[in-house]
């Protein structure tokens, strides 16, 4: 039993060795969500004398995106890490109507945005990047959902940004909407408290499992071959309950959940 103890003991102090590492890492690490709006989908004049135009230009779709971007890591992310064959850019396959910054986390941080000529692509000029500073951008054009976006951008020693992206919402919220059909921004609202409180309640069982692992360690009533799934076990719950609970976005980025109807 003497050894058993000791294996325990061994693998709950990796356990939480490697958790204090992941915590006390000092590293880059940007991150961007995207949201839509679809104001004026695929508009044909029914009436007549009804057009809708852009500076004299007729459109037939006018779509709202919020682009937000941040620094997860701990180590300042600046403008000069990013790798002049691969610059921090905004591309689309629609045209650009407009494009500007909404929301900035820190002033100092001296965030811009440029159209180029041929209204595809916006440029994103910035000094730094402390932990979670950003901005969000909001964009206006013709094209129909954020999927005519493309974020382009090689950071030195982290990688292109185009893998960086943080969904705004878990793939299950997006699964419970389209079982349910929950569009409005009401019940939305509902749905999203809803999943938090379910994940407490994941976070709550985790710490009681973890609880009776170590009573049942203490008084010598679990059998070895079950040590490890349990352990296992706690790590899952605790991980998605915390996954559930967190922002997906800073806290301070609160422009980026509103919508323009």
């Amino acid at each position: 039993m003497e050894f058993f103890d000791f294996f325990s003991f061994a693998i709950i102090s990796i356990v939480l060795a490697i958790i204090f590492f992941i915590k006390g890492r000092k590293f880059k690490n940007p991150r961007y969500s995207i949201r839509s709006n679809s104001l004026i989908k695929n508009f044909t004049q029914q009436i007549n004398g009804l057009n809708i135009s852009y500076n004299n230009q007729p459109i037939s779709s006018v779509t709202v995106s919020k682009i937000a971007f941040w620094n997860k890591g701990k180590e300042t992310l600046n403008y000069s890490d990013f790798a002049e064959a691969d610059p921090f850019e905004i591309c689309s396959n629609s045209e650009i109507l407009s494009a500007s910054i909404i929301f900035s986390r820190n002033k100092t941080n001296s965030v811009s945005c440029k159209i180029s000529d041929d209204k595809k692509t916006i440029k994103i000029l910035f000094d730094f990047f402390d932990k979670n500073d950003g901005f969000i951008v909001q964009i206006i054009h013709t094209g129909e959902t954020e999927k005519c976006f493309s974020i382009k951008g090689t950071v030195k020693g982290v990688g292109p940004l185009l893998k960086r992206k943080i969904n705004f919402e878990p793939f299950y919220v997006r699964i419970i909407e389209k079982m349910t059909k929950r569009k409005s921004k009401g019940k939305k609202k509902y749905l999203n408290i809803s999943l938090k409180i379910f994940g407490w309640i994941i976070v709550l069982l985790s710490i009681f499992l973890l609880m009776s692992i170590i009573y049942a360690m203490f008084n010598g009533s679990i059998k070895k071959e079950d040590f490890i799934p349990l352990i296992f076990a706690f790590v899952i719950y605790l991980v998605m309950g915390i996954d559930v609970i967190r922002p997906k976005i800073p806290r301070e980025f609160k422009d980026f959940y509103e919508i323009i109807e």
